[in-house]
Parts: structure tokens; C-alpha cells; sequence
């Protein structure tokens, strides 16, 4: 089967189910992707794996699909958080979209004694975790969780990765060679951690400071290089 696009629905699926589809979908699919009656799709939602589907018919607002069968197997994201002070809306969008991509699982929005950006659209970061997923083959997509305090954020993981713009005690690929059970990787505002902030990482056991090399990378692209590290 030759697939034309594929598609995010939250919905359950059965094989040779007619489904109609969402009316912004059906708009992307007629009046952007021109697609056309007999056209394959693919479709997911999350949790199911990925089904290949026929466009039965093409309505005025919608268009109507039939699954056919099971092509892809559900396939998780890695269970890794993402840890990350919020920051401005196009840096984010970027760094939730090519973390998503890498495989990154949980997305923690944390608030720092520097952080600027209070608030952040959830919403919209799913959306750009879908897209992602759309375009990048995969069949599952990561959790996204409100904003909580620094010291609140690390309560739940047993080996956080701190990227330390101050110089880490552990390079990232020293890190990923011998740090175990890694579930978390933290980044820091625009602007680095206080040092108050500084000194509470370093105490905790679990929290190993880490850098990315000699140079001071801006936070979205820390979290996607560190990501990629541990990720690949």
C-alpha cells in the first residue's frame, strides 16, 4: 500500500471501520493535499499502532475513510522526560518538535529562579507533537504535564541529566556511557540556574551535571543535543 499522508485521530480502531473523519483533517486533506476518492492514508492514534486506510468518500466539509489493515505496530516514545524552564514560544515550539522526533516521552515544563516565560500553551505544544509524529512515521506520541517548581520537578526520577553551563563534573557522552537508569534530562531558563538553584542540583544524588562542550548553547538547542545523546 503507497501512502499518500498519514493522520492523527483519538479514536479506537477496527479493521474495515468507516470513519469520518474531523472536519480539520478533511479540510487538510481535500483542499491542501488535494486527495482524492480511493487515495491510501495511513492513520494512528496513539496507541493502537498505525492503519492503513481508503478515502471512501469526499463530501462537501468531510471525507470519509475505511481502515483496511494493520501496517505498524504501537510503538511508545522512550521513557524519558524532558525537564526544561519555559522559554519563548518559537525556541519551544522548535525544541518540542525535534524532541518529539527523537523520541523524548514526557514533556515537564519547570519554573527557575531566571526563568522569563510564565506562561505556555499545552495545547499547542500537543499539536506540534502530532505534527511531528505525522511526518516522522511514528505511532505513539509523549505526554505533556503544567508547569511545576524546580525543586518539585526532580522529586520523581532516579538519574537526571542537568546541563551545567557553569562546566558539568561529566562530559554527555561520559555520561551516557556510565550514568544508569537515566530518566530524565533537566535544561535550564535563557540566562542559566541561579546559583542557589546551582547548589541544590549538586547536592541532590540523583542530579549529574553534565556538558555539551565548550560552547554555551541557547536552551532549545541543549535540550535537543542532550536529547539526541541519550535518545540515539
Amino acid at each position: 500500500m503507497k501512502i499518500k499522508t498519514r493522520i492523527y485521530v483519538q479514536m479506537d480502531f477496527q479493521i474495515h471501520q468507516d470513519i469520518l473523519l474531523p472536519d480539520d483533517i478533511s479540510h487538510h486533506l481535500k483542499n491542501v493535499l488535494r486527495a482524492k476518492i480511493g487515495d491510501k492514508i495511513g492513520i494512528f492514534n496513539g496507541t493502537d499502532g498505525e492503519y492503513g486506510a481508503d478515502i471512501t468518500h469526499i463530501h462537501k466539509k468531510s471525507v470519509q475513510i475505511r481502515l483496511q489493515d494493520k501496517i505498524k505496530p504501537h510503538l511508545p516514545p522512550e521513557n524519558i522526560t524532558l525537564l526544561f524552564a519555559m522559554i519563548k514560544k518559537t525556541p519551544l515550539e522548535f525544541m518540542v518538535q525535534k524532541c518529539t522526533e527523537l523520541g523524548i516521552g514526557h514533556f515537564q515544563p519547570v519554573i527557575t529562579d531566571y526563568t522569563m516565560v510564565h506562561d505556555i500553551n499545552i495545547g499547542r505544544l500537543q499539536d506540534i507533537a502530532v505534527q511531528a509524529a505525522e511526518q516522522c512515521g511514528l505511532t505513539g506520541l509523549p505526554r505533556f504535564s503544567p508547569p511545576i517548581p524546580l525543586y518539585d520537578g526532580l522529586k520523581n526520577y532516579s538519574a537526571v541529566l542537568f546541563c551545567d553551563e557553569t562546566g558539568g563534573n561529566l562530559s554527555i557522552k561520559d555520561a551516557v556511557n556510565n550514568v544508569t537508569d537515566i530518566d530524565s534530562i533537566l535544561i535550564g531558563p535563557e540566562g542559566g540556574f541561579s546559583p542557589a538553584e546551582h547548589l541544590y542540583l549538586k547536592q541532590q544524588p540523583q542530579c549529574h551535571g553534565i556538558s555539551l562542550g565548550k560552547r554555551i548553547l541557547r536552551a532549545e538547542t541543549a535540550a535537543i543535543t542532550a536529547s539526541a545523546w541519550v535518545l540515539l
